[in-house]
């Protein structure tokens, strides 16, 4: 039998070490076996949904000392023994497979994923039972527990990294629901429902605000760390530095002052200090060449 007595409550990487030890004969400490399988399953989100299937897989029992939130691992374990009387689990698995659902559970995760989140707000936005969010959460993506675990996040959020948001047509060529669960990992709930066409006030709360002012700092900052970070010769893919450049001289052209934020004056001057070292480097380079050249004509 499994004994769950010491596993704690939160679905950690601590507790997922356990678990896996729990299904590869409940050893006290790692063996090859259970280091293997977690390994492989440390950063699976619906690792939850693993651990009662496979339970029910191996033919190996599950322990009744249960407690807090690990209640959902035994019901899901009741379920895949055939219990379908446990609405919730049937509900949260239901949207992870249903046909057309990708959407309802881009939305799910992207609420999820928002720095203040719980399972009672998300419930709330979703007009979902508090159960049935607890479930899907628990069991499917598993998210709240974990966000101090930032490589485990990015894994799902930026599996290649943020820098793949640098390049020309990003939101042509990555699936939409996965922009919207970054909208919800960086920006928060209105985001997400605003882009999924659901009742969002984030228009008209931005709108209160001075919006061009933060645009303006977002392009200069954008701008900033595309040049210290090689894009600075590039001629493609370059795109948010050419509209930073674009934003300094207009403003120095028309003498606007580029932000009251010491922070985004600071930004700017530095791109302006990237930008002409390259600018100076190329003139070297095109004065060295000529020198060169004349000098090669001499006999």
């Amino acid at each position: 039998m499994c004994n769950m007595r010491r596993v704690p409550t939160p679905m950690t990487d601590e507790t997922i070490e356990r678990l896996c030890r729990c299904m590869e004969g409940n050893t006290p400490r790692p063996t090859t076996a259970s280091t293997a399988l977690y390994l492989s399953h440390r950063h699976n989100p619906a690792f939850g949904w693993f651990y009662a299937s496979e339970l029910v897989r191996r033919g190996l029992e599950y322990s009744r000392s249960i407690e807090g939130d690990d209640h959902w691992l035994w019901e899901a374990y009741l379920h895949c023994l055939g219990s379908n009387h446990i609405q919730e689990v049937s509900f949260a698995q239901d949207i992870c497979e249903r046909n057309g659902g990708e959407m309802e559970q881009a939305v799910l995760k992207g609420l999820l994923l928002g720095r203040d989140a719980t399972v009672e707000s998300v419930a709330e936005m979703m007009r979902y039972p508090v159960r049935v969010v607890g479930a899907y959460e628990r069991l499917f993506f598993n998210v709240l527990d974990r966000k101090d675990d930032e490589i485990y996040i990015a894994n799902i959020v930026y599996p290649h990294g943020r820098i793949v948001e640098f390049f020309d047509e990003h939101p042509r060529n990555t699936v939409l629901t996965d922009l919207i669960v970054r909208a919800g990992f960086n920006n928060g709930p209105e985001d997400v429902l605003y882009l999924a066409g659901l009742r969002s006030d984030m228009l008209a709360n931005l709108q209160k605000g001075d919006v061009s002012a933060k645009l303006e700092g977002l392009t200069i900052a954008n701008g900033y760390v595309l040049a210290r970070n090689g894009w600075q010769n590039q001629k493609r893919d370059s795109t948010g530095l050419s509209r930073a450049q674009a934003l300094l001289a207009s403003s120095k052209q028309n003498h606007i002052p580029q932000m009251n934020s010491p922070f985004t004056v600071n930004i700017g001057e530095s791109l302006l200090g990237e930008l002409t070292k390259v600018k100076r480097q190329e003139a070297k380079d095109r004065l060295l060449n000529s020198v060169t050249e004349t000098a090669g004509g001499f006999p």
